[in-house]
């Protein structure tokens, strides 16, 4: 079975739409339930102890792990597709089940940072957390 795939999409700040794909060694929560997030996932606490809950729906929290990625060219695709707020993923599992233009936001908008495996400079590692963009009634097909 061949490497999971994710294919970045982007606005390229000069040449404008642009995608790459990247071999991956996992990514959470596109083919299986592993993680979601509710929406507005509102409690409430009555007087008379009835707790109560408020949902319209979910939304998938994704991880992305790319490993350590060696090639300058994918580190600077991978940072502008973070600048990019029109941005979006294909996901190929490696067995021939895709899914196609996921609208994903920044897990965490206000910064990113790689990791320094063992500390070595050469060893960066490359782990992303998303969240699906638009809120879901029904499970995507996968995870039916």
């Amino acid at each position: 079975m061949a490497k999971p795939t994710v294919t970045l999409k982007f606005n390229h700040p000069v040449s404008g739409a642009t995608s790459t794909t990247i071999a991956v060694n996992a990514v959470r929560a596109v083919s299986e339930p592993d993680e979601f997030e509710l929406f507005p996932g509102i409690q409430h606490h009555y007087l008379d102890g009835v707790v109560e809950e408020q949902t319209k729906g979910f939304r998938r929290v994704i991880t992305v792990d790319f490993g350590v990625i060696q090639n300058p060219a994918q580190r600077m695709y991978l940072l502008y597709f973070l600048l990019d707020s029109a941005r979006a993923i294909d996901y190929d599992d490696g067995a021939g089940n895709e899914e196609l233009d996921i609208a994903v936001a920044l897990d965490n908008p206000s910064g990113y940072a790689n990791e320094w495996l063992d500390d070595v400079q050469f060893g960066k590692r490359y782990v992303l957390r998303l969240r699906e963009r638009s809120v879901r009634q029904q499970f995507p097909a996968p995870w039916e």
